[in-house]
């Protein structure tokens, strides 16, 4: 019964480090981004008086342009 805990609290904590890892990971800007734009804002705030839905772009250097159809 004790390892069982034992086992799941460490389970816990590897799963813990793994998620604060990814979204540290998620939240950093590109390194190869050369322009930086934050807190665009794209829909109206709900409820009012909140921030609202923003986003960050981060546009790379020169020469890569969309394909084409």
């Amino acid at each position: 019964m004790h390892a069982r805990k034992r086992t799941a609290s460490i389970l816990g904590m590897v799963l813990t480090m793994l998620a604060t890892l990814g979204v540290s990971l998620a939240l950093s800007p590109p390194a190869h981004a050369t322009q930086v734009f934050t807190d665009i804002a794209y829909a109206p705030a709900q409820p009012a008086g909140s921030r609202g839905h923003l986003l960050d772009l981060y546009l790379p250097s020169g020469g890569i342009t969309p394909g084409r159809c």
